[in-house]
């Protein structure tokens, strides 16, 4: 909903006529989905800038419980990622708050109050940065936490939910640089598709605000292979990207592109018949890096050279024929009158692709003028 305004003047005790009345809509929740889980009561999820506000007036994200209900933003996410966010402040202040409110990132099966779920977060007294979950729907939740009853931590804190197959691990920082983990490593068998995003529940009646910074999400990227080439997809939510890659699994990492601002990235320096890794890190406006897994990848042989089985002259062009092409892919038609001259400078006369069954024809018309030419064919 949106928000209607007037505004009057006083003079003494006197107050003068309204103005005319102004409409403003509330700033759109971005990317994320606006939703709740259970029958949380929310007054709104909006993205601000790289800014996630989310407000609660009534839900409850209880340990040992068989339910919650909280306001929830979040979107869907496919297998493995590393999820941190910084909870930059609330209101009211952390001393007005219910001492059991709470806020986090959080990955669930669904909005389903009683689903599978796993949470990275704060609350403002009884066990400042927890970690809780529930691993069968319908079941009761457990929770970890890293300080005792006496022990207040205040944002600005990090979050961040890491998540490997079905285990799942927390962790928080205070500059997020310096990472601790709460608890230990959980097994909480969330399905691979699932919703993940940010959560905020006041615990009683009195309305939690909580605004979230800094957000990075990133999936252990995928990778398609060929002999000449590598291409790197994932899933994230970031301000820039870049990647890292090495001849050796354990390093050292060099960055091969970085400012990326997309979720994907082909190299191109790469060598057939070899091996190689590659990583993708992710940051946010206050830094907060994130490295995804080592990725592996065997790069396959290049293909066999086309055989060139034809050159003749046919009414002033010359004309090439040959076979053993894959069929489609590209392939160069390069000239030099100097074979001297090292292969990079070449000049590409033609760009052409193999027909079917690999064949490939080439007609080039010739300038009897022209002094003598060399031509050779490559690949890509």
């Amino acid at each position: 909903p949106g928000y209607f305004y007037v505004v009057t003047a006083l003079l003494n005790s006197y107050e003068g006529p309204l103005s005319n009345e102004v409409s403003l809509a509330p700033p759109s929740s971005g990317a994320f989905t606006s939703g709740y889980v259970g029958t949380a009561v929310g007054d709104g999820i909006y993205q601000l800038s790289s800014n996630w506000v989310l407000t609660c007036s009534q839900g409850d994200i209880p340990g040992g419980n068989f339910s919650e209900q909280c306001t929830y933003a979040y979107l869907p996410w496919n297998g493995d990622g590393s999820f941190t966010v910084r909870l930059a402040g609330v209101n009211p202040s952390v001393t007005s708050l219910s001492q059991y409110a709470k806020m986090g990132v959080m990955m669930r099966a669904s909005t389903v109050n009683n689903t599978t779920y796993a949470i990275s977060g704060w609350d403002p007294y009884v066990s400042p940065v927890y970690f809780q979950y529930r691993r069968t729907a319908g079941s009761v939740s457990g929770a970890q936490s890293l300080f005792n009853y006496s022990y207040a931590v205040y944002p600005p804190v990090w979050s961040r939910l890491v998540r490997s197959g079905t285990n799942f691990s927390a962790f928080y920082s205070y500059d997020g640089g310096t990472w601790s983990q709460i608890g230990v490593t959980t097994n909480a068998p969330i399905p691979t598709n699932a919703i993940v995003g940010l959560a905020v529940a006041p615990q009683n009646t009195i309305a939690a605000s909580a605004t979230f910074d800094n957000l990075v999400f990133l999936g252990t990227p995928k990778m398609v292979a060929a002999y000449n080439s590598a291409t790197l997809t994932w899933q994230g939510q970031a301000a820039a990207y870049s990647v890292q890659s090495s001849t050796n699994q354990n390093g050292p990492f060099q960055t091969i592109a970085s400012g990326l601002t997309r979720t994907n990235f082909t190299d191109l320096n790469v060598v057939s018949s070899s091996s190689a890794y590659y990583t993708v890190s992710a940051t946010g406006p206050l830094g907060g890096l994130t490295v995804s897994p080592v990725v592996p990848v065997n790069f396959p042989a290049p293909p066999p050279p086309p055989i060139v089985n034809g050159v003749r002259l046919a009414s002033g062009s010359l004309v090439i024929s040959g076979t053993n092409g894959t069929a489609g892919a590209i392939y160069y038609v390069l000239t030099t009158t100097n074979l001297a001259v090292p292969l990079t400078n070449w000049t590409i006369l033609s760009t052409n692709q193999f027909g079917p069954g690999g064949s490939l024809n080439f007609t080039n018309l010739l300038n009897p003028a022209a002094p003598q030419t060399y031509y050779r064919l490559r690949l890509p």
